[in-house]
């Protein structure tokens, strides 16, 4: 899984608390925080005190709202990356296609069809359109026949390409 993958499901925590607490900065604004309201409490009337915990009340809810607008703003940059990056890794995954030589190795096939090479050798054993050459146990596979093999599954137009 990636960085985003993990994050979006929930297995990486988008604000370390426990970095945060390490940071000096923090520990001695906490302190600060902590003292001035110890004093302020000692010196509120009731009435003053009741109006003190719904004010800091608030204040902790509307933290946790830009907490959570932040995390869904920075969320969605990351999103928007990584199709970006996603998108620059196909086109350059593609010419790199056009400039391999006209006859692919397995690897090179498992590759670009972004499957596995075992799942490569099922597809040469069990689909008869799918196009290769075999010389004794070597199997090469003609890249401009790939494409249109490729473009053929993508339309539809072979139902084993589905299965």
């Amino acid at each position: 899984m990636t960085t985003l993958e993990n994050l979006y499901n929930g297995n990486i925590n988008p604000c370390e608390l426990e970095r945060l607490s390490e940071r000096k900065d923090y520990k001695t604004a906490t302190t600060r925080v902590s003292e001035a309201q110890k004093e302020l409490e000692e010196i509120l009337t009731e009435t003053q005190q009741l109006l003190f915990d719904k004010y800091t009340k608030e204040w902790d809810m509307m933290s946790l709202i830009v907490e959570e607008e932040i995390f869904k703003e920075g969320f969605a940059i990351a999103t928007i990356i990584r199709e970006e990056v996603t998108d620059i890794k196909e086109a350059t995954m593609w010419k790199r296609f056009e400039d391999m030589p006209p006859m692919l190795t397995v690897p090179e096939t498992a590759e670009i069809l972004r499957i596995s090479q075992n799942h490569l050798y099922y597809l040469l054993k069990k689909d008869k359109t799918f196009p290769v050459l075999q010389i004794g146990r070597r199997c090469l596979i003609p890249k401009d026949e790939l494409k249109k093999w490729v473009n053929r599954c993508a339309t539809g137009e072979m139902e084993k390409c589905r299965k």
